[in-house]
Parts: structure tokens; sequence; C-alpha cells
């Protein structure tokens, strides 16, 4: 490649690298983490008061957490972002150190704060 021919690719951040059958690094986390969750929760929490023909309906409240984790693995939001991306940047704004001015009172002190 001779100078001035440089093309540097984008990088395609919605692909993601694909590890066990098609899932990204951060589904397989989600994912991961309920299932441990749904084991930890099948440990304490027993079945479901229910008649031996539904058998597996009496278990199926163990599974809440890996459907919530399904959801934070999969769903994504209109801006196209995953919704824990959502809640943790939703966080850090609620959270964001800010700066209130009376311009009424400070009109001088406006340099000092770095606004307008």
């Amino acid at each position: 490649m001779s100078y001035g021919q440089y093309h540097p690719l984008p990088y395609g951040e919605e692909v993601g690298e694909q590890i066990l059958g098609g899932l990204t690094f951060s589904q397989a986390g989600w994912l991961l983490a309920g299932l441990v969750a749904s084991h930890k929760m099948a440990m304490y929490v027993p079945r479901l008061p229910l008649p031996n023909s539904l058998f597996l309906f009496s278990m199926i409240h163990w599974l809440i957490p890996l459907v919530i984790s399904a959801v934070f693995a999969f769903v994504k939001m209109p801006q196209g972002v995953s919704i824990g991306a959502y809640l943790v940047s939703w966080y850090r704004f609620k959270k964001r150190r800010r700066v209130l001015v009376n311009r009424k009172i400070l009109p001088e002190k406006r340099s000092d704060l770095n606004i307008g």
C-alpha cells in the first residue's frame, strides 16, 4: 500500500464477536447470570403446591431470573442500545454533578464556573 492509499475499515459494533453458537460475550454473560440465579432460586424456593399432573408448572417460577436476564441480553431500546447499557447511562445521568447558576446574582463569576 503506497502513501495516500490508506483506507481505514469501520468497526461494526452491532455485529460483535460471536461465541457459543452465535451469542456475543454480553449475551452469554447475561444468560449465564440468569442460569446461576435460577439455580440459586431453585435451591431455596420450594416448588408450588400443584397436583402431580401439573408437575412442570410447579417449577415455572424458577425461570423468572432466566427470563429477566434474557430480556437484558436480547432486547434493544429504540436508540439501538441494550437495556442494561441504557439503565447504566440513565443512572449516571441522574447522579451527575450539577452546577446551577443564578446569573442575576453572579454575573462576574461565570468564567470561574466554565459556563457561558
